[in-house]
């Protein structure tokens, strides 16, 4: 009986350190597990993403402000004899703006297409941006459509490189505000240092082509990719500073945490 009773026990304590744990199973030829995947922004899995972003401080004008996310990335498997998937990722913004009051920003959206390389992932596809912001300092009052292409090298073991670009145009929209047409540049670093832990970095440029606008953020971050109970996390804290801005109202540091729901 007291040999029932202590396996009956010994199994319970497993359960318990299972209810959370790294996650660090699963992966294909180019990721070494699902933490790496969870971390390539163009992979094909099912995420929900909270974001928040709190920028104590502005260059050149006094105040705060904060920007709330909501993120869904749905993934659309390769099939049969295709080797190319779809990613399509939804974001809607709430922004507090520095001299400004909280209201829902511009929603983003892209529609990308990813196929496996040799060395790692390429994706290209359509970005938009629809004009949805509760008001003038929160959007820009444009519908936008433009080009969106990432490449991402993944063959450095626990090391991945990659680079996405969007570049929105306005087609159509408030004919009282401004034309839209700018680079989104976000570079991605990120360094797999096991257990579950990584350090990255993300900073996302803007190159507006019109009025020759620059906003060139650097940022480095913590997070760690790990199961509560069988729902895989990930969890990620980053700080953010201004290295150049030039016509823009830039934050001059911000803080960032991101709370991910994966779904393989």
């Amino acid at each position: 009986m007291s040999g029932g009773a202590t396996l009956s026990s010994d199994s319970e304590e497993v359960k318990s350190q299972d209810n959370v744990q790294p996650w660090n199973s699963g992966g294909d030829a180019h990721h070494a597990n699902l933490a790496e995947r969870v971390t390539n922004p163009i992979s094909l899995l099912g995420r929900f993403k909270l974001k928040e972003a709190y920028s104590p401080s502005y260059l050149g004008k006094a105040g705060s402000g904060n920007t709330f996310e909501l993120q869904g990335l749905i993934p659309i498997p390769r099939s049969g004899s295709t080797e190319v998937g779809q990613l399509i990722r939804i974001t809607a913004p709430l922004t507090r703006p520095v001299d400004g009051s909280t209201a829902l920003g511009d929603v983003q959206i892209f529609d990308m297409f990813t196929m496996e390389t040799d060395w790692g992932l390429v994706g290209i596809g359509p970005t938009a941006v629809l004009p949805t912001a509760g008001t003038m300092k929160t959007g820009k009052g444009k519908w936008q459509i433009g080009p969106a292409v990432a490449v991402f090298y993944t063959k450095i073991p626990h090391l991945q490189l990659g680079v996405l670009a969007q570049n929105p145009i306005s087609v159509a929209g408030d004919s009282s505000r401004s034309a839209v047409s700018q680079l989104l540049l976000q570079p991605h670093v990120t360094w797999h240092v096991g257990d579950g832990w990584y350090v990255n970095s993300d900073p996302q440029m803007s190159f507006n082509w019109i009025d020759n606008g620059r906003d060139i953020p650097v940022n480095v971050g913590l997070g760690r990719v790990f199961k509560v109970s069988e729902q895989p996390v990930n969890l990620n804290l980053q700080y953010e500073w201004t290295a150049y801005s030039r016509n823009t109202t830039a934050a001059a540091q911000t803080i960032k945490l991101n709370l991910e729901f994966v779904f393989p």
